[in-house]
């Protein structure tokens, strides 16, 4: 009696395992095969933005890839990048394995999240950061410092150097974490202070985990209990806990200082809003969890990104050195010698629009973060179902990559 259950329910997992990996209709064109995400892997091209721009030649601007039973789409090029972006059911989030371990494996922070969770906490964020500075000439004095301490480090770097050659690896992006970490917890760091360099070393070292792409880790977490090294789930923890711990100090730190009614800095804010604020309602989203993650994503999203460009900046003006001279020239003309203000922009047009051109062409972020279907709609065409965040094993919805 046993052995024809067995086989009956053999045949049924198969049969439903058969169904589930079927490629359905209308479902865009790309590599063949069940696992065809590994095309994402190879050796002669590392930067996954350009695979995809020549897997992009060879299938058109929007390319089917399967893992098993996930399905995941990449778009390319003007047309189907713009047709991604301005449909407003394509703006949900996966439910991203990795980027839920900063956060106990919980969906928060502002990034990887949507829904009301993600609108109740952007309106927050977005308005105390401008409270704080970002965006506002308020923010120019601790800005001023950084770039004088920044000035002096290069003089000194230069000055050391036999040949006059500099290495500039993070010069930028640690005066660029100094900033965040002022708006952030209210102090800066001082110069050559190891905290910054664990910081942005943790920050660095968990947006670099993955290239962009889906990891081996994201399609199978389960391995993590079987190969954690080989996966890179220690390595990635290491990061994570190292980053959560600086920060819980901090957190820890503010709650035996800070005054009611008084907010210094952005954990003043939140944790005000946990003591009496919007987190006393019962469908409240502000939770520990969630002011973790938004800190964590400040940095993700704010200190590579912003370090790089200025490198860029400097890339392109010594590539450029016309151009260099007409900016310079007109800082002089303006400036008279003294440090620059955000009101001076208007009296800088040629200046504005070299930094507008530096950031058009150094692409800092040629991927967007992940997207899925809020509801069942399309992409040129293609179907794409709505998310089903309910089956975690077998997820049934598509997750669009974006270049």
């Amino acid at each position: 009696m046993l052995l024809p259950l067995l086989i009956i329910f053999g045949c049924s997992a198969i049969v439903w395992f058969l169904v589930r990996v079927r490629i359905p209709g209308n479902f865009p064109p790309g590599p063949p095969g069940y696992m065809s995400i590994s095309a994402l892997v190879n050796k002669n091209e590392p930067y996954l933005s350009k695979l995809l721009v020549k897997l992009s030649e060879k299938y058109g601007p929007v390319i089917g890839l399967t893992a098993m039973t996930r399905r995941f789409v990449c778009v390319s090029g003007y047309e189907a990048v713009r047709d991604v972006l301005n449909n407003a059911q394509l703006s949900g989030r996966p439910d991203a394995f990795e980027f839920n371990l900063k956060t106990s494996g919980l969906r928060r922070g502002v990034l990887m999240t949507d829904g009301e969770l993600w609108r109740e906490q952007r309106r927050f964020t977005m308005h105390h950061l401008k409270n704080l500075g970002f965006g506002k000439s308020s923010l120019e004095v601790t800005i001023l410092e950084e770039v004088s301490d920044l000035i002096m480090k290069l003089e000194a770097i230069v000055g050391s150097s036999p040949s006059g050659n500099i290495i500039l690896d993070d010069v930028f992006t640690l005066p660029v974490v100094s900033v965040l970490w002022a708006v952030i917890a209210g102090e800066r760091f001082e110069r050559n202070d190891p905290r910054a360099k664990a910081m942005l070393s943790s920050v660095t070292g968990f947006s670099r985990a993955s290239n962009g792409g889906p990891s081996i880790l994201a399609l199978f977490p389960f391995l993590r209990f079987v190969a954690p090294e080989w996966t890179g789930f220690n390595h990635l923890m290491r990061h994570i806990s190292l980053l959560r711990s600086s920060i819980q100090d901090v957190i820890q730190q503010h709650r035996q200082s800070r005054q009611p009614g008084y907010s210094r800095d952005f954990l003043d804010f939140y944790l005000q809003s946990l003591d009496d604020g919007p987190a006393n309602s019962i469908d409240s989203t502000f939770s520990e969890e969630q002011m973790m993650g938004i800190v964590i994503d400040i940095f993700i999203a704010g200190a590579e990104t912003t370090g790089y460009t200025l490198g860029f900046a400097l890339l392109f003006m010594m590539d450029n050195p016309q151009v260099q001279l007409r900016v310079q020239r007109e800082i002089d003309l303006v400036l008279q010698g003294r440090q620059p203000s955000l009101s001076d922009l208007k009296n800088l047009p040629y200046t504005e629009a070299t930094l507008q051109e530096i950031q058009r062409r150094g692409i800092v972020a040629p991927l967007t973060v992940p997207h899925v279907a809020l509801e069942d709609t399309t992409c040129l065409g293609y179907d794409l179902p709505k998310v089903l965040r309910t089956n975690r094993l077998f997820p049934s919805a598509y997750q669009l990559n974006i270049s």
